[in-house]
Order: structure tokens, then sequence, then C-alpha cells
């Protein structure tokens, strides 16, 4: 099953005529939501064979996001533009019923028309969380199936300086943006990463959360896991569970804090939860702790001297590729041999 869902200020909605053969009867009026959670959905050919298991994923998710997002309206939209290998007719139309009698007992749900065409004017919300693809399966799918977190025993002193700044971020982030979900923390080559649930990061925001983290006084004790993410690390790790300020970090080391007033946030990017792409995208922020002045200074220096080294760089100053605004930046394209 695909899934297109849009955190929407409003959606307007009207049938036209009819796209199958005896489609449900329905009112021509044009139809008006508002502030509500557009799940567009397209059952497919593999749906069929597991439709209780589908369906349970299917109002798990609205039910995830439409938490996320604040809303108690939903509207069920019929879409099959969405896949090239839909269901039968007949399932795919007892799916929606069902769908949307199982889900007012949580919401206000409105259904757009089964069967026929219809015009439709859409206002999106411009949040990260305001539009999202889903891919369902019928196959029985347990997440977080991936290696179970080990624990990882001592930190030297520098990488509990980072971890401890990865600590700070946590709570730094939880302040700036209170619908955010700090999940886990551990190290990418030298540098610590903290991942993020419900909140999407980008280099504009590192003088900001910086700025935060400088004001954050660490409160560390033991924690219980209290919360989805927590529950599931406490579930897969031998490790122990701290209360950071008020959240629960599953902590992979013994004894991962250190007093550190001296860092930097390096880097920010997105991964999916546990490593698997059937999991929730992430967002992740990368900082290195720092002793003193001369360490940050000298990890400055490897740091360019790194990035002097690039293939990206240095590809480019050779002229063996280039990059092109029209085709973006993630393919690179070879230039002709000389």
């Amino acid at each position: 099953m695909k899934l297109l869902i849009v955190h929407a200020n409003s959606i307007e909605f009207q049938a036209t005529k009819k796209a199958i053969d005896n489609p449900p009867e329905v009112s021509m009026e044009r139809h008006r939501v508002e502030e509500c959670l557009v799940v567009f959905t397209a059952a497919e050919k593999s749906d069929e064979t597991g439709k209780d298991n589908i369906m349970a994923q299917y109002l798990d998710t609205i039910k995830d996001l439409a938490a996320k997002c604040g809303t108690t309206t939903v509207v069920v939209y019929p879409y099959a533009h969405l896949s090239s290998e839909l269901s039968s007719l007949s399932f795919a139309g007892e799916f929606v019923v069902d769908a949307v009698e199982q889900l007012r007992d949580s919401f206000d749900v409105h259904q757009a028309p089964f069967g026929w065409y219809k015009t439709f004017a859409l206002d999106a919300k411009g949040h990260p969380l305001a539009e999202s693809g889903r891919t369902l399966s019928a196959k029985p799918v347990r997440k977080h199936t991936e290696k179970p977190f080990e624990h990882k025993g001592e930190l030297d002193h520098a990488r509990k300086l980072s971890y401890t700044a990865a600590l700070k971020a946590a709570v730094a982030i939880k302040q700036l943006y209170p619908k955010s979900e700090p999940v886990h923390i551990d190290f990418y080559h030298d540098d610590a990463f903290i991942d993020v649930a419900n909140v999407k990061l980008s280099p504009e925001q590192f003088k900001k959360i910086g700025k935060a983290m400088k004001k954050v006084q660490l409160t560390v004790q033991p924690g219980t896991a209290q919360r989805e993410y927590t529950k599931v690390i406490e579930a897969d790790t031998s490790g122990t569970v701290l209360n950071v300020n008020g959240l629960d970090i599953c902590a992979v080391y013994n004894d991962p804090v250190a007093d550190v007033d001296l860092f930097e946030v390096v880097a920010a990017g997105s991964v999916y939860w546990r490593g698997s792409a059937a999991n929730e995208q992430l967002s992740r922020l990368r900082v290195v702790g720092f002793a003193n002045d001369d360490a940050q200074a000298d990890y400055i220096k490897r740091r360019d001297e790194a990035e002097a080294r690039s293939h990206i760089k240095l590809g480019k100053e050779l002229g063996l590729f280039t990059i092109s605004k029209d085709v973006g930046p993630g393919l690179p394209l070879l230039t002709p041999a000389v």
C-alpha cells in the first residue's frame, strides 16, 4: 500500500463524474475540511494477501502522525495514482470503508468519494512532518530487527567530552523544539552524534543550538524507559538508561559524562532509525567537545586538512566532474576526457 500523508490547513474536494462502473452514491457538492491530516491511499495487489496486517499498519501510521502533528481530523482520500500495481476495486473499496469506520473511534473522519473522478484544492502546512510518504507491506514486518545496540564499555576522556556535548545538544534541541524527541547518542569517527525525531535540523540552526547548549546545566541520574524509543533501546541493549534533564537517553558506555564547556556543532544530516528504511527518518546532529582551546584548534586544523584532501574538492579542481544546479548536488557529472 502506498500512502501520501499531508498535514493541511484545509482541503476541498468534489466528485465530478464516475470513474468505475456502479461506484457508491455520493454527494456532488463541494466538501471542505480544515486543520486535518489528509491520507492519500492506494491499495495494491500484494495487500490482498494480508488485509489485517495492512490495516493495523495503516491505523498505526495515521495515529502516530496525527499525534505528532496535533490534529484529530483525518481525511481518507482514495488516490490510485500512487501505484501501478493496484488491488482489485472490491478490495480497495472495502478497505477504505473499513478504515474509515475504525478511525472513527479516535478521529473526526471524512472520506473523499471512491470510484469517482474528483477535483481538489489542498493547502498544505509548512513544517518538517507536513508531507510524508509511506509504503506498507502485507508481509509480516517487525521493526527494529537490526542488530541490538551493544554495550561498548569505557570512553577515553576526549570522547567523554564529545558525548557530554551531545547530551547538552539533546537538551538544547528539546528546549528549542518541544515536539522533538532525542533518541540515541553514539559516535561517528571522532564526532559524537545525537539522533532526533520530529524535527528537521540544518546548518542554519547550528548557531542557535550552540548558543542554547552553552546555557545547559546537565543533571544526570538513573532513568527509566518511558517513551517509545527508549523502550525499544532498553529492550535491545544491555546499556543503562540515563535521565538527563528529564530526557531518557540510553547510554551504551560506562560513565560517559564529563565536565565540558567548549564544544562545536559540526554537521547535520538524516538517518533511518536503527538503519532500516522501514523505520522513521530522524535528524542527526554531530558535535565535538574539547578540553581546551588548543584541542579545538587542533581539531579545526585536522578538519581543514581533511577537507583539502576531499575527493569532491580535488575532483572539481582537476576538472574530473562538475555539479549542475539543474541536475542537483547529489549527481556529479563526469566531464569529457581531454
